[in-house]
């Protein structure tokens, strides 16, 4: 059986009692002091004491096996008290010393902490005394005791109660850090799983860790701005529209403390402070805690947790939030990075379509609306938003091979020979050697060399059929025959809206994937992106 602290310590108090017991049943009577034998046999207490330490060891053992705890608590204490009665009887009634240290002591430790169950635990202590020995010691011994033993368990169990207060303390103070951490690891788990999402999205899940760890009411974060100035990008639990991109004086109030000197600031009323209604005048909490976003030395701006009823945030508390708030700097620092790659690779982009387009002018526009229903396409079908993402630019970019084809065949206004249609079909895989050669476009490569391929395998460059042909570019495919259907060209005016529709369901399983195709004609039915909608209003579909 694996005993409690409570248990344990009760254990070695009594065991302690017999032992000290035993050194007074056998001690020297010129030692003076009361309760020594000095013409009786040590045979009868040593008997009793013997049974005091059985009743010591078994009493835990039994209160842990049944399941009527207090009938085997009373049954325990009321054989202790028997005994030390008549270990008081045997070593010379009133002038014993167990009268004064047993009876309160086991009677004590098994009845339980406070004052009045110490104080009980005397009463019957002095009760016991009162009947075994009372006749042999006397009125006034038996009122001494009566007195006495009460008295002296009432300070032993408000001494034992203080005692466990404090280890209940200190072990709630260890189970809310516990838990405190645990639910950081969650935040620390969460977090590790934002890599493809984007910066609003990424601070939304820190605020609800920020929430959770600090156990507060309402969160915000800002983030520095291209000015340096702290700009709300978002907030939990406050109104939406009066925080949502504010700026934060930077140089004064709490926040200037936070973001210069980069430490945790804390306070039990925030609506008294004068520091923090300087930087938060408005915001409704009482209890509040500001820590920075930092990462190598670079400031990101900070968060703010703060709690309605006032309750202040403890050291654990304030040192996990820092904890959380360093992982989720990483995070946000990552999406920004991620935003700024973003903004080149578009830039990049928009600079090669640009090129393209004011060589061939009949294409302006063309790749543009190619890669808003090629992503239209790749939502509806349930794709992740990372290969949306990559569709949308190899659609972009699906005709950046044509920049190497000669203007007189771009612009010819009449049909192609053979010859001019060959070097035409060259531009796929002009386009995946432009971008091969480039690295942010090199998972952009195999949609953009395929995208001229058939479904039933007559396309170019390779031959490809059905699903050997990357999906993206399938999706391209459709998309890039239904615009190019509806456009005008040097040689051909497009073809109306209802026209094209036909002609797209009729190319399904030969030239297109016919699961795509009925994707796509979904979409036009439901969502069209906003240049087919302008067509179908000017046409009146």
């Amino acid at each position: 059986m694996r005993l409690t602290d409570n248990t344990r310590s009760v254990l070695i108090l009594r065991l302690a009692a017999v032992a000290v017991g035993v050194l007074f049943v056998l001690v020297d009577p010129s030692a003076g002091l009361a309760g020594a034998l000095p013409h009786r046999s040590p045979l009868g207490p040593l008997l009793l004491l013997g049974l005091l330490a059985v009743s010591t060891v078994l009493g835990p053992l039994l209160l842990a096996r049944t399941r009527h705890r207090a009938r085997a608590e009373a049954a325990w204490l009321a054989t202790d008290l028997l005994l030390v009665g008549g270990l008081t009887r045997l070593t010379a009634g009133a002038d014993s010393v167990f009268y004064l240290y047993f009876p309160v002591v086991l009677a004590w430790s098994a009845v339980g902490t406070g004052p009045l169950s110490g104080a009980l635990a005397g009463l019957a202590a002095a009760a016991v005394f009162g009947l075994l020995a009372g006749a042999q010691s006397g009125l006034r011994a038996v009122v001494q005791t009566a007195v006495l033993l009460p008295l002296l368990g009432g300070v032993l169990g408000s001494a034992r109660l203080l005692h466990r207060r404090s280890l209940l303390a200190r072990l709630e103070a260890a189970r809310a850090a516990r838990a405190q951490w645990q639910r950081l690891d969650r935040a620390a788990s969460t977090m590790r799983q934002m890599a493809a999402l984007p910066l609003e999205t990424r601070v939304e899940r820190f605020l609800t860790d920020l929430l959770e760890v600090g156990r507060a009411d309402v969160g915000l974060v800002a983030l520095l701005d291209e000015d340096g100035v702290p700009t709300v990008a978002g907030v939990r639990n406050l109104e939406l529209r009066e925080w949502r991109g504010r700026r934060v004086l930077p140089d004064s109030g709490v926040v200037a403390r936070v973001l210069g000197a980069g430490e945790v600031a804390v306070t039990e009323r925030m609506d008294l402070d004068p520091e923090w209604t300087e930087s938060f005048a408005g915001l409704e909490a009482a209890a509040a805690l500001a820590v920075p976003l930092q990462i190598e030395g670079r400031t990101l701006g900070f968060a703010l947790a703060g709690r309605s009823n006032g309750r202040r945030f403890s050291r654990n508390e304030v040192e996990a939030l820092r904890v959380l708030a360093d992982q989720a700097t990483v995070v946000i620092h990552d999406a920004r990075v991620q935003e700024q790659l973003r903004d080149l690779l578009y830039s990049a982009v928009n600079t090669l379509t640009a090129a393209l387009e004011a060589k061939d002018p009949y294409t302006r526009g063309h790749s543009q609306r190619v890669a808003t229903s090629a992503a239209a396409i790749a939502a509806e079908m349930g794709l992740p938003p990372e290969q949306v993402e990559q569709i949308r630019l190899a659609s972009l970019l699906h005709d950046i091979g044509k920049i190497a084809t000669p203007e007189h065949i771009l612009r010819k206004r009449g049909s192609l020979s053979a010859e001019e249609r060959l070097i035409v079909n060259q531009h796929a895989e002009r386009g995946a050697a432009i971008l091969r050669e480039m690295r942010p476009f090199r998972p952009l490569v195999d949609l953009v060399l395929h995208h001229q391929e058939s479904y039933d395998g007559t396309g170019y460059p390779d031959g490809l059929a059905g699903e050997a042909i990357p999906l993206g570019a399938r999706i391209i495919r459709v998309a890039d025959t239904f615009d190019a259907l509806i456009s005008d060209r040097p040689y051909r005016r497009g073809k109306s809206l209802t026209e094209a529709v036909e002609e797209v369901r009729r190319m399904a399983g030969t030239t297109l994937d016919p699961a795509v195709v009925e994707t796509f004609l979904r979409v036009l039915a439901t969502k069209p992106p906003f240049d087919i909608q302008l067509r179908m209003w000017r046409e009146g579909s």
